[in-house]
């Protein structure tokens, strides 16, 4: 999509992609830029971040009522409504890659059962984060720490 085009969805929803971050829908707050991004707030959840990258889990993602900066060929118009509750939206990913086959012949299965174990540590975190008002990632899977994503 091209500036101009962008400028006349200012105030309208729109889906936002990041390849680590997860997808959401907002509002296009503001464009600008060559090449331009797009200033995004968050009004629903689509699907959650990536938290697991080089064995460490990391990476919060977004809520709503939050801001998110994208780049301008991963903001697209929308009808979609998106989850109010990342923890709805990390329940279902969970469940969905516990029902995903994945042979045990297979040499990459230790990565789904990974990423599925990251997710619950991120599940428990925002859990935490309801009750308490706190984020923190202070559980650990068997061979990876928590910590902050570099």
């Amino acid at each position: 999509m091209r500036l101009k085009e962008a400028q006349a969805l200012i105030g309208t929803r729109v889906s936002a992609w990041t390849a680590m971050n997860g997808t959401y829908v907002g509002i296009l707050q503001s464009v600008e830029g060559s090449p331009w991004r797009g200033r995004v707030r968050i009004t629903g959840i689509l699907t959650p971040a990536s938290h697991l990258q080089h064995g460490q889990v990391c990476r919060r993602g977004f809520r709503v009522g939050e801001e998110l900066d994208v780049g301008g060929s991963n903001i697209k118009p929308t009808t979609a409504e998106g989850s109010l509750s990342y923890l709805e939206v990390l329940q279902r990913a969970i469940a969905e890659n516990r029902s995903r086959p994945v042979p045990s012949t297979s040499p990459h299965a230790w990565v789904h059962e990974a990423f599925a174990k990251a997710m619950e540590v991120v599940a428990r975190a925002e859990k935490k984060r309801l009750e308490t008002g706190e984020w923190e990632l202070r559980a650990t899977l068997e061979g990876t720490r928590a910590a902050p994503c570099s």
